[in-house]
């Protein structure tokens, strides 16, 4: 039987890939269908032939090379799912499709006409020649195998990015609650007060240079997704204005906000959408001189809500001006780069607002004379139950809970050690899954931190091995560098409760801890 699903397995590989490198041929059945698949398959392209738009359908569910379509099968109501299917490919597929129809504009169809729009479509006109349907399927499988190829980059980009910033967030998590101890504790040299603000600023900057990295990665290949409710712009931007007001100080910088009169309501991603702003209002700061002007405003003008953030700054000239947006695109900067940045922030701002249903522009008068962005948002005129966009401040846990760190990485597990029982918790830790799953069992935590990547058998591994010894008392905490949303899934199909990405500062930590009943008195397992 294991053979015989191996051999299985291998027809359906093997059927997928001559798929992929092959011609989906609809034409009227009989002879136009068979001569085209003939004449494809005596110059070694292969073809599949296809009674209808339901087999095509069914058929391009797998990856296909190209469709060759002729101009009576396409009528108004099956051109509208083909567009359906176009508008649904993820952002590296463009399937080519070539159409056989009259060679004269005026006699093609209303639905030729329209496909026209749709994309990667070319047309051959008829009669058609042999040697240009021959150029035309080839033209085109060339072009899909280069989609495929793109795709496997896209894939192996975003496999390294992750594990970049898996490398990258553990040891940002390590700096990150070290700094946080030293502040529980306070300053005992008032002289290193400086250095230690620089090195908790420095090492947020990288926290966010990675999360921008990895969402560039996530935006562009369409895996990110937008959980819409309705959100107060007014409140947004005001909240984005006051978290930026440390930063605006320490460049000696003057920031204005202007709210729009009355609640100003869109519907979108509370997180992108501060994430929107977040950036632009970064941009701002990075780019205006000491003593500068950096004004926000939000507007309501007709059915869509405005958001400008200007600054006096440096300016944009307008060759620069086009390609602002741009993946890794950056104006000329000197080799000291002051003002560093990988170009990654104006594109997910460019994306995620499109994402939105909205638009971005940028204007400047050139160098030297400030710029502005301008958000523009479709406002959202139903009820108002917006969703809360600021938090009370945090503060540390009052009840002492038993928590189990199990890290393998020895700086963050002792600095994690050290942060909790700083808040006052009860602490022990494990170096693997294994022991981990064995303090579980005997020891008995209300909460357990757990890190993903684990010697033994991972963090996935010891959730579903403490959820199957009947331990839904402990509140289980994934605590690691992976940040995709396929990671988060899996997490929390495993039975984690919670999932924190590093480094994790410690008001989120106490916030997290705080959602698990203290039960320190409670009999412990033998």
């Amino acid at each position: 039987q294991t053979d015989r699903r191996t051999d299985i397995q291998r027809e359906d590989r093997g059927s997928r890939l001559t798929l992929a490198q092959s011609v989906l041929v609809l034409a009227p059945q009989g002879r136009d269908c068979g001569l085209a698949c003939e004449m494809l398959r005596s110059n070694r392209i292969e073809a599949v032939p296809c009674a209808s738009f339901d087999q095509v359908f069914d058929l391009m569910s797998q990856p296909v090379g190209a469709l060759l379509v002729t101009e009576e099968m396409l009528t108004g109501a099956e051109v509208h799912r083909l567009a359906q299917f176009l508008d649904a490919q993820p952002p590296w597929s463009d399937l080519p499709i070539v159409a056989f129809a009259s060679g004269h504009d005026h006699l093609r169809n209303d639905a030729v006409k329209r496909i026209a729009s749709l994309g990667n479509v070319s047309f051959v006109d008829r009669p058609v020649q042999r040697r240009t349907m021959i150029i035309a399927a080839r033209a085109a499988l060339r072009a899909r195998l280069r989609q495929y190829e793109a795709r496997r980059a896209i894939e192996g980009r975003d496999q390294f990015l992750a594990m970049l910033g898996h490398e990258l967030r553990n040891q940002l998590g390590a700096i990150v609650l070290a700094i946080e101890i030293i502040g529980l504790r306070g300053q005992p040299d008032p002289r290193l007060a400086k250095q230690v603000s620089l090195i908790e600023r420095q090492s947020r900057h990288l926290g966010r240079l990675v999360d921008d990295l990895l969402d560039v990665a996530r935006v562009t290949s369409g895996k990110v997704t937008i959980n819409r409710a309705e959100v107060d712009l007014n409140l947004l931007c005001q909240r984005c204005v006051q978290s930026s007001e440390l930063l605006t100080q320490t460049h000696g910088l003057h920031m204005k906000f202007t709210a729009a009169p009355g609640p100003t309501l869109v519907l979108g991603d509370v997180v992108r959408l501060e994430q929107v702003l977040t950036n632009l209002l970064t941009n701002a700061i990075k780019f205006t001189p000491r003593n500068g002007q950096i004004d926000v405003t939000v507007a309501r003008q007709d059915t869509e809500a405005v958001v400008v953030v200007s600054d006096t700054g440096t300016g944009i000239a307008e060759e620069h001006l086009r390609r602002i947006f741009d993946l890794f695109a950056q104006t000329p900067t000197t080799l000291d780069r002051t003002r560093g940045g990988l170009g990654l922030g104006l594109t997910l701002v460019r994306t995620l607002v499109e994402m939105h249903g909205g638009t971005v522009s940028a204007r400047s008068e050139g160098p030297g004379r400030g710029s502005q962005f301008e958000v523009r948002l479709p406002l959202h005129l139903g009820a108002v139950n917006t969703v809360p966009v600021s938090a009370s401040a945090l503060t540390s846990s009052p009840d002492r809970r038993r928590i189990l760190v199990v890290e393998d990485n020895s700086d963050i597990r002792e600095m994690l050690e050290e942060t909790l029982i700083e808040l006052g918790h009860i602490v022990e830790s494990a170096v693997d899954g294994p022991q981990g799953l064995h303090r579980v069992l005997t020891w008995g935590p209300d909460v357990a931190l757990v890190d993903i990547g684990l010697p033994g058998f991972d963090g996935y591994h010891l959730a579903r091995e403490i959820r199957r010894a009947a331990r839904p008392d402990v509140f289980l905490v994934a605590m690691t560098g992976y940040g995709q949303p396929e990671d988060r899934k899996r997490a929390f199909d495993a039975g984690f409760d919670e999932y924190l990405v590093k480094p994790v500062d410690m008001q989120t930590l106490a916030r997290v801890i705080e959602r698990r009943p203290s039960n320190v008195s409670r009999p412990r397992p033998r």
